[in-house]
């Protein structure tokens, strides 16, 4: 038979045993998940709230029972990376966003200012991306391959007219708002609006510019993906198209 003290040990092991919390540790695997909120924003809706959820939730059954289950720490952990995560996939997308205004605003002003000086040649250039300019710099329009110069005659049609009523000053263009950020395709982009006055009715031009890092070029690039020059406020539904001519 055991002695007095050895048995009063044991059942002090015993009293003193504790289980492992399982939503702790569903909590800190969360935790861990959320570093995903950075890559797409659904995560961020997804793991780091249940992250969150769980870990409380974890917290406040051991805080009831700390002498039946573990895993506290755990918990905290989990929680702690999920706020952070979540704080700074936040704070990401919003430098995003500015950097993408500020980038398409410029060019979009750089675009009006080239039709307002009757240069359709140079605005139509903006609406490439620099890697696809490369190859024709120092060319004229007629180096161009059949689907460019399709494209070209395509926009001076559109774009003549009021480079044509800007140059003459019968009309007037001015910064409106930018619409819309978001990203498409891997590549950021911004509707960025202009008001359009003259004698008539007043107009707006839509210039979708888009921008994003090239692996080719190893530089970032911004460029007017879509143009509409009698644009209803509200109204944009993105053209299917892709490729060199494409941006989001």
């Amino acid at each position: 038979m055991p002695e007095p003290s050895t048995v009063r040990e044991m059942t002090d092991d015993l009293e003193s045993y504790q289980s492992l919390s399982n939503a702790s540790v569903v909590s800190l695997v969360l935790g861990v998940l959320s570093v995903l909120s950075f890559a797409h924003w659904f995560f961020s809706c997804l793991f780091p709230p249940l992250a969150i959820l769980t870990g409380l939730l974890a917290i406040r059954r051991i805080n009831a029972a700390p002498e039946v289950w573990a895993g506290k720490r755990l918990a905290q952990l989990g929680v702690g990376l999920a706020i952070g995560c979540l704080a700074l996939s936040f704070a990401s997308a919003q430098l995003t966003t500015v950097r993408t205004k500020s980038h398409s605003k410029i060019v979009a002003t750089r675009f009006t200012e080239k039709l307002a000086a009757g240069d359709i040649e140079g605005a139509f250039w903006l609406t490439v991306p620099k890697e696809g300019r490369r190859q024709y710099m120092g060319k004229s329009i007629d180096a161009l391959d059949t689907h460019l110069l399709e494209k070209y005659m395509s926009f001076r049609a559109s774009a003549a007219p009021l480079g044509a009523a800007l140059a003459a000053r019968e009309a007037t263009i001015e910064f409106d708002e930018i619409e819309e950020t978001g990203q498409v395709e891997g590549l950021d982009y911004a509707l960025v609006m202009f008001k359009i006055r003259s004698s008539g009715p007043e107009k707006h031009l839509l210039l979708v510019v888009a921008g994003g890092y090239s692996q080719l070029a190893h530089e970032g690039m911004w460029w007017v993906r879509d143009q509409r020059f009698d644009y209803e406020p509200g109204s944009y539904q993105a053209a299917q198209t892709s490729g060199h001519g494409h941006a989001h």
